[in-house]
């Protein structure tokens, strides 16, 4: 793995995805095999889930994509509600959100609601189990 993540010009490519600042500190945004490819185009779940965290009736987001025969991976929305009481979520109003802030490929297709988010041992998000739990759903 270590030969295959250097490059011949002596370059490690680790598969962070980085932006650089106006005085050039870089700040990583992602994983580039978190990218979701739907209808031809990229899609960065950080991007979505920014935009679904800035809603006040959100907690905590992840987003995945799940494959589709008909564009390639659907982008998928797991929901936490701020209200650890509410049920629910009210999605068409999250998807509006979406949709002012959004490339229209961008906004989820598919949304769950849950009550947390499973996190590996490291304590980040198990987008594997997300997308397992996804796919499961939609069988």
């Amino acid at each position: 793995a270590t030969a295959a993540a250097i490059d011949r010009e002596g370059w490690l490519h680790t598969g962070d995805l980085a932006v650089v600042d106006e005085v050039g500190r870089f700040r990583i945004v992602g994983r580039i095999k978190e990218m979701i490819k739907t209808g031809g185009e990229n899609v960065s779940p950080a991007e979505v889930e920014a935009v679904l965290l800035s809603s006040p009736d959100v907690s905590r987001a992840a987003v995945v994509g799940i494959p589709d025969d008909r564009w390639g991976e659907l982008v998928t929305a797991f929901i936490v509600p701020a209200d650890p009481s509410a049920t629910s979520v009210d999605l068409e109003k999250l998807e509006a959100l979406c949709r002012s802030q959004l490339s229209r490929f961008k906004i989820p297709r598919r949304w769950f609601v849950v009550d947390e988010l499973p996190l590996t041992g490291s304590t980040k998000i198990n987008r594997a189990e997300l997308r397992r739990r996804a796919m499961a759903a939609s069988q």
